[in-house]
């Protein structure tokens, strides 16, 4: 009894006799004699097979890319659901470095001797970017070394406030905020042209706020470090909803800080895996979230109307699930503002061509710094990064006042 052929075998043949004319000619080509090669052809054609053209052979490797595609893809949703742990397991080990508010916080100060704890909020430093004097009248510039001067004279104000001006200043420690927007990201073109590749942004930063960090250790002797995203350091071009945290340079940041200093037990974290963190300091609870949820503010009211609104809207949210808020505090509008229930922060970039243009008011880089002592803000101070520069007149201006000024008739 004859061994049935396999059809993939008949098939073969039949291309090979189609594509070199003979089957001597075919079998230099295979392991197979001309006669099998011609008897195969000739079962394979009674069986109603014909031989595979390049455009049959164009649609398998077309289907053979769309599977290794659909592949891919499926290992990168494999990628993203992965949980906050296995994330922090697999990049900085870090599962067991549970993020806790510790009890010095909390804790009412003595009335007789600490005026309160205080709080500095850094938040829109927009690291990497450039802005250029020229475009905006000379009245601000931005690069990397302005930026590394401003946080520097940051550190150096706020220490010389809370322990030159204050008499006889106890605290218990301090409450280092990070609002987000630490990075201008790459999510408009414009700005990779001018600034330096994400992860050489990432890395430069990082160093430069653990230095920042080693600094106020020698005059706090506890930290507490929060840490909210906000939408310019996302990795994807429009915002998502699912995994917001987990796509964002910010993010990625605060957790390689959290790295730097997992052995100082004088360190304490509080980085959320959702946009907004609860903070109680003593008897005053505070709602941080960036601040770029609430939309508008071009009209004549400003930030005024979408920041008041979007506060009553969290304000309402976080009722109704049982854990309100006294403040709540953003950054994103990089203008100081100080409303009922609300603190908004300005920026370490300062003024720059997109609010030029807008005709937005002029603010100053500037960040905040403040004191709470029981459910009570005492303290409330911004810390200005820098002088607004006086424009000066055009050469033709000063010809002209010259030529005003001369007396007649005198040479």
């Amino acid at each position: 009894m004859a061994i049935p052929i396999d059809p993939e075998n008949l098939q073969e043949s039949v291309d090979l006799l189609y594509k070199f004319g003979t089957g001597f000619q075919a079998a230099k080509h295979c392991d197979l004699s001309p006669s099998t090669i011609r008897d195969r052809a000739m079962k394979g054609k009674k069986m109603g097979m014909k031989p595979q053209t390049e455009t049959v052979q164009s649609k398998v490797q077309l289907l053979a890319k769309q599977v290794a595609d659909l592949k891919s893809e499926l290992g990168k949703i494999e990628q993203k659901n992965l949980n906050i742990d296995e994330i922090k397991s697999k990049i900085f080990k870090m599962v067991n470095m549970d993020d806790t508010t510790p009890e010095w916080i909390v804790k009412p100060s003595d009335k007789k001797s600490s005026p309160g704890v205080p709080t500095l909020f850094c938040s829109d430093w927009h690291w990497g970017e450039v802005v250029f004097p020229d475009q905006i009248g000379n009245v601000n510039a931005f690069n990397l070394r302005i930026a590394k001067e401003r946080i520097k004279l940051l550190t150096e104000k706020t220490i010389e406030m809370l322990f030159k001006y204050t008499v006889n200043p106890k605290y218990p420690g301090l409450v280092l905020a990070f609002g987000g927007d630490m990075f201008s990201g790459d999510i408009h073109s414009e700005l990779t042209e001018t600034q330096d590749p994400m992860m050489k942004l990432w890395v430069s930063l990082q160093k430069e706020i653990s230095r920042m960090i080693e600094i106020f250790l020698q005059y706090f002797e506890k930290i507490h470090i929060i840490g909210v995203v906000g939408n310019h350091g996302r990795t994807t071009r429009k915002p998502v909803m699912k995994n917001r945290v987990y796509t964002n340079y910010d993010w990625l940041l605060y957790q390689q800080l959290k790295t730097n200093f997992q052995k100082n037990n004088n360190i304490t974290w509080q980085i959320p895996n959702s946009t907004d963190c609860l903070v109680k300091v003593q008897n005053h609870i505070y709602l941080y979230t960036h601040g770029d949820q609430f939309r508008g503010g071009s009209g004549w009211g400003g930030p005024v109307q979408p920041i008041a609104k979007g506060q009553a809207q969290k304000m309402m949210r976080q009722s109704q699930i049982e854990q309100p808020f006294d403040t709540m505090v953003i950054g994103h509008w990089h203008y100081r503002l100080w409303l009922p229930g609300t603190i908004t922060n300005g920026s370490l970039k300062g003024y720059d061509e997109y609010s030029f243009i807008g005709n937005l008011a002029f603010t100053q880089p500037q960040q905040l710094l403040w004191m709470t002592k029981d459910d009570m803000i005492t303290f409330f101070m911004p810390l200005y990064l820098t002088k607004r520069q006086k424009l000066k007149p055009p050469e033709w201006i000063s010809v002209m006042k010259e030529s005003k000024d001369a007396k007649p008739g005198i040479p």
